[in-house]
């Protein structure tokens, strides 16, 4: 006897914006990201202090056997020139740029990751439903070659073909309701362990799916670009101090107060090194040979987005080609040739062999157009992380 196959019902499904609202707030890549910004404030206000350095205080005792003995007391603080306080700031705050552009790197990438968990998900349930569809029709199939078993019109083979091809049905649908286990796992994961009972396969309602701009310069938004620009300006301006520290250091003064035979004195000093040589030489070359490196990256990064735009781009027309194709021409060819062979099986003018490779190249057909607009849908997925849209 044959059982249909019954699709799980949907309780509570976690929608797309619920799952993304979830992530922001637990996904602990996008938290430790989050304090990296944090850091880099308390860098900021730091750089901005007029004192970089605490001052020295200072003691001296000398005691003497036939005189009265003498001490000094001093206080020296280390000051820095204004230019070299802003630069440091400057230097801190690109640092923050950059640790903003990192983090919303690191969204968009998880975004891309929960969506096409959800794209995968949908594609399952696509699946799932084509199978329960397949199994009802050869559920109908074998009620029919019961019947002419029975009645000696056909061979008892015919129930065994019948009983085969629902047994390879039944083993594919239960192995898709597992895959969409292992969804709710990843998923899972990604929210910062958030438990998932079940993914809503109606996920498109809260997504707008993104068209391929053609504007030029369209990857100039890419959140990976932009932090290497940030990185870029921040090395500039970490050689530029390099090079003025190593002529302008910092200045020195100090006070002191003491007494010596019975004399009280007190000293006020000043202490300014002379610029004669850059002592900083190494570290300034070793800052401009780090804007060249991270120059080179940059450019290397431009270099592989433009070749997945294109690569996007190609293959976009190709499946969108593929699927009209599919969508016109190829399933309405099988199905009518099943519903005509299911007919002429009924009539007893061919044999169960021959329906069953038909309903299999419909099903197969089905299930290769459900694959096509899945490849879609995660192609134009990718696309907010390339130019850094969100789309939301």
């Amino acid at each position: 006897m044959l059982l249909l196959l019954v699709l799980p019902v949907s309780v509570q499904a976690l929608t797309l914006n619920a799952a993304l609202r979830i992530a922001r707030e637990h996904n602990q890549d996008l938290q430790m990201s989050r304090r990296e910004i944090a850091i880099g404030r308390e860098n900021f206000k730091a750089a901005g202090r007029f004192l970089q350095d605490n001052p020295v205080l200072s003691a001296d005792y000398t005691g003497k056997r036939n005189s009265k003995n003498s001490y000094t007391i001093g206080l020296d603080q280390t000051f820095e020139l204004r230019g070299q306080r802003d630069n440091r700031k400057t230097i801190a705050g690109q640092g923050i740029e950059e640790s903003r552009y990192n983090t919303r790197e690191l969204w968009l990438s998880l975004k891309n990751k929960i969506i096409r968990i959800y794209i995968e998900n949908w594609a399952l349930q696509q699946k799932l439903a084509l199978y329960k569809e397949a199994a009802g029709r050869e559920k109908t199939v074998a009620d029919y070659a019961r019947r002419r078993v029975a009645g000696g019109e056909d061979s008892p083979d015919a129930l065994a073909v019948t009983t085969m091809e629902f047994g390879r049905i039944q083993g594919i649908f239960y192995n898709l309701q597992a895959q969409r286990s292992v969804l709710k796992s990843r998923l899972s994961s990604l929210l910062g362990g958030s438990k998932v009972d079940t993914i809503d396969s109606s996920f498109k309602k809260d997504f707008t799916l993104p068209a391929l701009p053609v504007a030029p310069g369209l990857l100039q938004g890419n959140p990976a670009i932009k932090a290497l620009e940030a990185k870029i300006a921040k090395a500039r301006s970490f050689y530029r101090l390099t090079k003025k520290n190593g002529y302008f250091p910092s200045v020195q003064a100090g006070l002191s107060a003491g007494s010596d035979t019975g004399e009280r004195t007190v000293t006020a000093s000043l202490s300014i090194p002379l610029p004669l040589f850059n002592t900083r030489q190494p570290e300034a070359a070793a800052a401009f040979d780090q804007i060249q490196q991270v120059i080179g990256q940059k450019k290397s990064l431009m270099n592989r987005l433009e070749s997945r735009l294109k690569v996007i781009r190609a293959r976009l027309e190709a499946l969108k080609q593929e699927e009209l194709f599919y969508k016109k021409k190829v399933l309405p060819r099988l199905h009518g040739y099943l519903a005509r062979f299911a007919k002429r099986y009924r009539h007893g003018e061919i044999d169960i062999f021959a329906y069953d490779n038909a309903a299999r190249q419909y099903l197969e057909a089905k299930k290769n157009y459900i694959g096509i607009l899945q490849d879609i849908l995660a192609l134009k997925a990718d696309i907010p992380i390339l130019i850094g849209e969100n789309h939301e």
